[in-house]
């Protein structure tokens, strides 16, 4: 059986960033020089590049092309609860969490189908942006049932909502 034309590409551009041909933070080829390269449309490299960026590999911006993403080493707890605060204080890096919205908002039928909270609930709605070393690398977009967090405030959104949870 043939292997995908998209896995190849894949495959290449995934090669050349673990050898470091692409290094971080770089721009790799354009679309249309990967197409020449491997004979194929553009769709069959958007496929391959879609795919590398949803597997955290690449970052494309608009306009200026498709770039590798930077790496951050971080040891993050499994089979436990760790936040992100713990794991960033565990790994000696310097973090910062903001939170541009911070809102109390009644579930309708949208929210509900996100979320699965009874429409008619009261929820906090947050987004909050993490940082590591001055780079933001997530990005929250959070419900929470008021009558669970009762009590929850940006400061504490932006501290830590596990400790707040734990402590409470």
């Amino acid at each position: 059986m043939a292997k995908s034309r998209y896995l190849e590409i894949y495959n290449f551009i995934k090669e050349n960033i673990d050898n470091g041909t692409y290094p971080p933070e770089e721009k790799i080829p354009s679309e249309n020089q990967l197409k020449d390269i491997f004979s194929v449309s553009r769709n069959t490299v958007r496929k391959a590049i879609e795919l590398l960026s949803s597997n955290g590999y690449l970052s494309s911006v608009h306009g200026k092309g498709v770039f590798v993403i930077k790496k951050i080493p971080v040891n993050f707890l499994l089979g436990g609860t760790e936040s992100f605060k713990e794991a960033s204080l565990k790994n000696g890096l310097n973090y910062k969490t903001t939170v541009p919205v911070f809102e109390s908002l009644i579930v309708d039928e949208e929210i509900s189908k996100k979320t699965h909270f009874l429409i008619g609930e009261e929820v906090y709605h947050m987004i909050r942006i993490r940082e590591i070393n001055n780079e933001k690398v997530i990005l929250d977009d959070n419900y929470f049932l008021k009558e669970v967090v009762d009590g929850l405030t940006v400061s504490i959104a932006m501290d830590s909502i596990y400790e707040f949870l734990e402590k409470t």
